[in-house]
């Protein structure tokens, strides 16, 4: 999976990660006394990967941002860069909390000396971490970490737990990958490395309280104007960039609807 790379040291960096098997991604990199990042990503929607430094901040954004024009429009900027600036100097440290979309990223505060790593609401843009003696590392593909450690014969263990979601869920529960050192970001939730010191904060949870407010009818049409609003945003991306939709289409109910859903819109090209 393409996406990014970080390393922050106490000390001098290593960058021992290892090169991507990909060789058609954009890869570029900044680089600072401590703190090493490259970006490997897909060469699509670069207008929604900011990949930018200045005396203030270092910004990073994987993936797709669907809202990304309505945001820049909000807050009265030129590009996405300038928004991001603007949102984390207004709202803080949660400030991707209204983006939309399979999303990461980072922003680095050099003033503050402090570290944003996010992943989106749902956690489907996987980010990886682990937290060693003197230095985090961060990756989007679980290879790029292990590579790190072998590449610096850094003792890791198996992670037991990990091992018996594999053999009995087929996935992994909570934070735990097959390595005990290596863990992976909840979705909602984003790494600080605030003067050294490393936590996990949630900034999102689904709630899943029942809610008496709405009658069946307006349940209904509520609904209908979500689902309705969820693929103006994924459609209207690709009008963005000239890209053809691709929609699947399968037995599941799910896919049907939103190529019905997306016809009855306009999306017919």
């Amino acid at each position: 999976m393409p996406g990014f790379l970080c390393e922050i040291a106490k000390g001098d960096i290593k960058k021992n990660f290892g090169r991507p098997h990909n060789t058609n991604l954009l890869i570029e990199s900044i680089e600072g006394k401590n703190y090493f990042i490259e970006r490997r990503t897909l060469q699509k929607f670069l207008n929604d990967k900011v990949f930018f430094e200045n005396e203030k901040y270092i910004i990073l954004t994987e993936g797709v941002i669907l809202n990304s024009k309505h945001l820049i429009s909000k807050y009265g900027k030129r590009n996405l860069r300038e928004t991001i600036e603007e949102m984390y100097e207004k709202n803080g440290e949660t400030f991707f909390n209204e983006f939309r979309g399979s999303f990461s990223g980072l922003l680095y505060d050099k003033k503050k000396d402090k570290w944003l790593i996010y992943t989106n609401h749902v956690g489907d843009k996987w980010v990886f971490y682990s937290v060693l003696d003197d230095r985090v590392i961060i990756g989007s593909e679980l290879p790029w970490l292990t590579d790190y450690v072998r590449n610096n014969n850094i003792t890791c263990n198996f992670d037991e737990f990990g091992g018996y979601c594999l053999l009995t869920y087929g996935y992994m529960l909570e934070d735990h990958t097959l390595i005990e050192e290596i863990k992976r970001l909840l979705p909602g939730h984003y790494l600080k490395i605030e003067r050294g010191n490393v936590s996990v904060v949630q900034y999102y949870k689904l709630d899943n309280h029942p809610d008496y407010s709405q009658n069946e009818d307006e349940i209904i049409e509520t609904i209908d104007k979500l689902f309705k609003k969820a693929i103006e945003l994924e459609f209207e991306k690709d009008r963005e960039y000239g890209y053809k939709h691709i929609a699947s289409l399968s037995a599941g109910l799910d896919s049907r609807m939103v190529v019905w859903v997306a016809h009855e819109l306009g999306y017919t090209e």
